[in-house]
């Protein structure tokens, strides 16, 4: 999995992220990006199996670069009606996913924000391609602080077949608002979170370190 990662204003970068992050753009912003050939025939219905069993993100692992060394992402996961509640048991549903309905998801984090709420949805299903989107559906606090405003925390995955055997996975992580001290030098660990999701998603089992984008 290869990465690379963004920090500044928009418009102080050039090339600039998608749409510059949002309508504010004089926010502070951090835009990562992993990308990844899978192997293989097509994988969009493990894709959604994988994004549906709720129950299994607490063996997505990544990279700590503070560390150096493999932890836990998520410690717990657990699905929710709405953004607000309640809980419902079980997993989610690859088919209801597949039409489009937004999911919602509180976990348990090894990052700053501790608990965060997702929307899930896939944006774009067929033969050759899929997209998702997720975004947080709940302000992330700490220490009676926000973090990030709700839906300033956006994660994009895409799948697109090249041929017969092989498919391009790439993934976006897209942070508004992140002026906060806490993030200063933490920009790369946003990137191997996202690599961390992303070969989650795609069946890989942890390797090497992700590696960046020279």
């Amino acid at each position: 999995m290869r990465i690379g990662v963004w920090v500044g204003r928009c418009g102080d970068a050039t090339p600039t992220p998608p749409a510059c992050l949002g309508p504010d753009g004089a926010q502070d912003a951090i835009y990562a990006v992993a990308e990844s050939r899978v192997a293989g025939p097509a994988p969009l219905g493990a894709v959604l199996d994988r994004l549906a069993a709720v129950a299994a993100y607490p063996s997505i692992r990544y990279w700590s670069s503070t560390r150096g060394r493999w932890r836990p992402l998520i410690t717990k996961a657990e699905v929710l009606a709405t953004p607000d509640g309640p809980e419902r048991a079980g997993n989610l549903d690859p088919a209801e996913l597949a039409r489009g309905d937004a999911a919602f998801v509180r976990q348990e984090e090894n990052t700053p924000a501790g608990t965060m709420v997702y929307r899930l949805a896939v944006e774009e299903s067929g033969p050759d391609r899929l997209a998702l989107r997720v975004t947080n559906a709940r302000p992330a606090t700490l220490l009676g602080f926000t973090l990030f405003d709700t839906g300033d925390y956006v994660f994009r995955h895409s799948f697109r077949r090249i041929d017969r055997q092989s498919w391009i996975y790439h993934g976006e992580l897209s942070v508004r608002g992140c002026g906060n001290p806490l993030f200063g030098d933490k920009a790369i660990s946003f990137a191997t979170r996202l690599a961390a999701v992303g070969s989650y998603l795609i069946g890989r089992p942890e390797g090497s370190p992700p590696q960046p984008v020279p």
